[in-house]
């Protein structure tokens, strides 16, 4: 069993803004095509409006994404340190040969 003491700070707050860029442009991308296709709302946004509004949303959310996910990941490397990391079992899909390292 290992244990995570220590997270990435800047690869997680990296992962964060990516993901919440995604969870946010992703759903409303999938509803306009779905109003695309069957009408659901009556209004129609021209492109270069949708494009400059998709942007700003996406780049606002990563922005909020990677921040929090810092603040998160900072708590967690401070805490890890006192009370203990999340504990992992690895285990191996092949086995070691006597002569091989980990």
């Amino acid at each position: 069993m290992y244990s995570v003491k220590r997270i990435g700070i800047l690869s997680a707050m990296r992962i964060g803004g990516i993901l919440s860029a995604l969870m946010i442009v992703v759903p409303i991308l999938i509803f306009l095509g779905l109003n695309n296709i069957f009408k659901f709302w009556d209004v129609i946004i021209p492109p270069e409006l949708l494009i400059q509004g998709l942007a700003s949303t996406a780049f606002w959310a990563a922005i909020w994404g990677a921040l929090s996910t810092g603040v998160i990941v900072f708590l967690y490397n401070v805490s890890a340190h006192f009370f203990g990391g999340i504990t992992v079992e690895l285990k191996h899909l092949h086995p070691i040969h006597k002569d091989e390292t980990l």
